[in-house]
């Protein structure tokens, strides 16, 4: 049955979603999926719609064709139904999740029955980068805010593709660096305005010493 988590904005009003089952399936290779999440093909007989999938995510923009079609076998097609968890927090599986259609929202939880929305993700956005690189526990979860279509690469299949294509590799690894620094200065701005504003202090002008 869906759960309904009571969800807070970071302006703190507060509202409720209906989230599904956020168990996860065995996939192989140490990789779980999250059971709502429906394959929509694989093999050499659905290859051409994962190029045409990945050509339409922001990430791959300035790739090859020949990169793409590369890439094509070391990612999954999946269909995320509005409110289908794509990961759960503390969850100890990695993947890079590329959004082809739809919109995911990020949550944190702040109890075990409250989950505060820190960010909305849409289509051809990009989100795991973190755990893709360091393997840790997710640190939010993302649910399909409506009907998605999501490509999955799990952070043993990414290891496998720089291994067999180290410039590939490279690449790849860079992007995912930019999106973490920029992410990084997105935070770093928000908590000032926040400090500012709970402080009460006005922007100065004066250059700190």
């Amino acid at each position: 049955m869906p759960r309904t988590l009571v969800t807070r904005d970071m302006n703190h009003r507060c509202t409720a979603v209906k989230s599904g089952p956020c168990n996860d399936t065995n996939t192989g290779r140490g990789t779980y999926i999250m059971s709502e999440l429906l394959l929509l093909g694989g093999g050499d007989s659905f290859r051409e719609t994962t190029c045409k999938l990945i050509q339409k995510t922001d990430f791959f923009a300035d790739f090859s064709p020949g990169d793409i079609e590369f890439i094509a076998n070391w990612v999954k097609a999946y269909s995320a139904p509005v409110g289908a968890y794509i990961f759960k927090e503390g969850s100890a599986t990695a993947s890079l999740c590329f959004l082809v259609e739809g919109n995911i929202s990020i949550f944190k939880e702040t109890t075990p029955n409250e989950h505060m929305k820190i960010a909305d993700i849409l289509a051809g956005g990009t989100i795991g980068e973190m755990g893709i690189v360091d393997g840790k526990p997710l640190s939010a979860s993302a649910i399909a805010a409506s009907d998605s279509v999501v490509l999955l690469m799990s952070r043993e299949d990414f290891r496998d593709l720089v291994h067999d294509q180290c410039a590939l590799g490279v690449r790849l690894l860079w992007k995912i660096a930019q999106i973490i620094s920029l992410r990084l200065r997105q935070t770093t701005g928000l908590l000032a305005e926040i400090s500012v504003t709970r402080a009460g202090f006005l922007p100065t002008t004066e250059k700190p010493e």
